[in-house]
């Protein structure tokens, strides 16, 4: 959420590195290029490519313990993605344990996953 919100409110790149972690901004170099001059507007819309914000389910496998990817995730077919990586609903329980005993904290909160998404309403 913090990152959507520097994306949008960011008038400079100079506003955009001060607000972002430093793995934030080098994510946004390596999305964008680097610009000539931190002082250079910031134009988001550049970002706005069908893929971003990211697209959560393909990042899941970025972050996302190795053995439970592979033990709960089922891939669906989508005509514009390809195969996307799902959770099924049914496996919450054994997921959010797993996830939590790896130290993991998981919390059930739909505005935070909204925002993350992009989704401001």
């Amino acid at each position: 959420a913090q990152f959507m919100e520097a994306i949008h409110l960011a008038g400079t790149w100079r506003e955009l590195k001060m607000m972002l972690s430093k793995s934030g901004y080098r994510w946004v170099l390596e999305y964008m290029g680097r610009p000539a001059s931190l002082d250079d507007d910031f134009e988001p819309e550049f970002m706005d490519d069908g893929n971003f914000p990211f697209f959560p389910p393909e990042h899941m496998r970025n972050w996302m313990p190795e053995d439970i990817f592979n033990r709960y995730v089922r891939f669906m077919d989508s005509f514009l993605n390809g195969m996307i990586p799902e959770l099924p609903p049914e496996s919450m329980t054994e997921i959010v344990a797993g996830l939590e005993a790896q130290g993991y904290t998981c919390v059930l909160d739909d505005k935070l996953v909204q925002a993350a998404c992009g989704y401001n309403g």
